[in-house]
């Protein structure tokens, strides 16, 4: 078996004692086998390697290389080992580049559907007409005047023709297949932090006016009865010890894409764009150190942002260039 302890353990320790997956080449999306397997691998502190193939809870063992696995899946000549590397992420990076492609394609569907005024759309007001335009079903409690669930679209003013084009169902796939792999891994604490901290976490951060301030319906002391979402929002803000979370209630089974894609639609509809730039990134942990408004900039130090929704976009033309500018968020943009 190949040792990678000089190339990876000493040169590369943010690869080591870590689940990573394999993307693709052309880095918009996991790589997957033609058996639909997506690959797994893992460096021990010694620098062995161990690659898995899994395809839903099947999880076959595979004794390969880094250079095999760039020859073979990547379709390079003769790569080193610095160039495969750069094709593994963090599993949780896939869930931020599919949210990026769905606000790129909620900023499509305005863009399309030929809004005099687009900025009117860049906001929570049109959450649910987001969430029926990508087909979610909107929960109506026991209202007597329930509507149809495209009413939401259609009274937005998005247009058919545009829904038609404009489909949402590979990324509901690629949440799935994500969320399913993060929901067997062991630290499923870590996980969740991390899933709540990017949805979300720099919405919050960066478009609620009231998140620094004190907000009298948010208790920053904990007690038994918050949830364990409350509990991380309050551990975000800076309140309390992370030695003090443990999940409670929440289950791996509980989070899904349904749950999780529905949760704080804002996300998408105000944004931001975001992306880590290299996998020792937290954005738990880098959210936890803003305290003031003004320290926002530090956050770019370790991420790609980009905020549209303080642009405005006024025009078809200004909304177009937002597009032209964000479109690399839909590819990981680590280093």
């Amino acid at each position: 078996m190949k040792n990678y302890r000089t190339t990876v353990v000493n040169n590369n320790p943010e690869y080591v004692n870590t689940s990573l997956l394999l993307i693709n080449k052309k880095k918009d999306g996991l790589f997957k086998t033609n058996n639909n397997e997506i690959v797994e691998l893992k460096f021990d502190c010694l620098g062995s390697l161990q690659c898995f193939f899994i395809r839903g809870k099947t999880r076959e063992a595979k004794e390969l290389s880094l250079r095999k696995i760039g020859i073979d899946f990547l379709k390079f000549k003769d790569p080193p080992v610095n160039k495969v590397l750069k094709y593994l992420i963090k599993p949780e990076m896939e869930v931020e580049r599919i949210f990026n492609n769905i606000r790129f394609k909620y900023l499509q569907s305005i863009l399309f559907s030929n809004f005099k005024e687009p900025y009117r759309l860049i906001s929570a007001n049109f959450n649910k007409a987001f969430q029926s335009f990508a087909g979610i079903k909107i929960y109506q409690g026991n209202t007597r005047c329930r509507k149809e669930n495209d009413w939401f679209w259609e009274h937005a003013g998005f247009i058919k023709q545009e829904k038609e084009k404009i489909n949402f169902e590979k990324e509901f796939k690629e949440l799935d297949l994500i969320i399913s792999y993060l929901r067997i891994l062991n630290n499923f604490d870590k996980i969740y932090k991390e899933l709540i901290a990017i949805k979300p976490g720099f919405h919050e951060l960066f478009i609620h006016d009231n998140y620094f301030g004190q907000n009298e319906n948010f208790r920053t002391n904990f007690n038994d009865n918050d949830k364990d979402r409350d509990k991380v929002f309050k551990l975000l803000r800076g309140y309390g010890e992370i030695k003090t979370f443990r999940l409670k209630n929440l289950k791996p089974y509980e989070i899904n894409r349904m749950r999780y894609f529905s949760y704080a639609p804002c996300n998408i509809t105000e944004g931001p764009f975001v992306f880590r730039k290299n996998l020792t990134v937290s954005y738990f942990d880098e959210i936890r150190k803003i305290k003031e408004k003004k320290n926002l900039y530090k956050l770019e130090e370790n991420f790609h942002i980009y905020d549209y929704f303080r642009k405005k976009p006024c025009s078809q033309n200004e909304l177009e260039i937002i597009l032209n500018e964000t479109e690399k968020f839909k590819y990981y943009l680590h280093d």
